[in-house]
């Protein structure tokens, strides 16, 4: 009787094979990923666009309790990165807990769905950073706001810099924000 209902649901709802396709992408995506360890290697200069000129780790049960959240907000992103999304618990809840420090990159296509809390694991404390010029983990991190400019309303653009207490240059990223008006009278 399972068998029939499954076929009917596969063949009528539309809703129904996203899920099944979601849940066989989800599984292939855990497959090929290596097995997680209690510490997460979460920026690096290989991540992003070699904005980071230090290491950033963060453990496996901090990025656990983000993930959890993170999963169930309403996000409009390509089938890949929502695959990604729903995977990352899953990986995250098997991480070994050895006691040792062995260090995990993150799964392809994670660094996209953490780049944005990363500082905000570093300004709490949760996460380790490794100055490479100091050769040593960092505590006080001064970040900073700088060559911002403003043209008006609608466009702003600034510069965030990270840097640790010897003056060395963590982080570095340009950024921008555009805002469209749109005129909506109807005179």
């Amino acid at each position: 009787m399972t068998g029939i209902k499954h076929t009917f649901k596969r063949l009528f709802s539309q809703n129904y094979r996203k899920k099944q396709k979601m849940a066989g992408d989800i599984m292939a995506y855990l497959d090929a990923v290596p097995p997680c360890s209690e510490v997460l290697l979460v920026a690096s200069p290989t991540y992003g666009e070699h904005e980071y000129n230090c290491t950033i780790t963060l453990p496996a049960s901090e990025l656990l309790n983000w993930s959890l959240k993170y999963v169930d907000e309403p996000i409009t992103m390509s089938w890949r990165d929502e695959v990604v999304r729903q995977s990352l618990p899953l990986w995250l809840g098997h991480a070994s807990h050895g006691g040792g420090k062995q260090v995990t990159n993150l799964p392809t296509g994670a660094f996209k769905a953490v780049r944005h809390e990363i500082a905000q694991w570093v300004t709490i404390g949760a996460a380790d950073v490794w100055c490479y010029s100091c050769k040593q983990l960092v505590m006080d991190i001064r970040m900073a706001k700088e060559d911002e400019s403003n043209a008006g309303r609608s466009y702003t653009s600034w510069t965030d810099i990270w840097r640790c207490p010897a003056g060395h240059t963590l982080y570095e990223a340009k950024n921008e924000m555009r805002i469209i008006y749109i005129n909506r009278s109807f005179d």
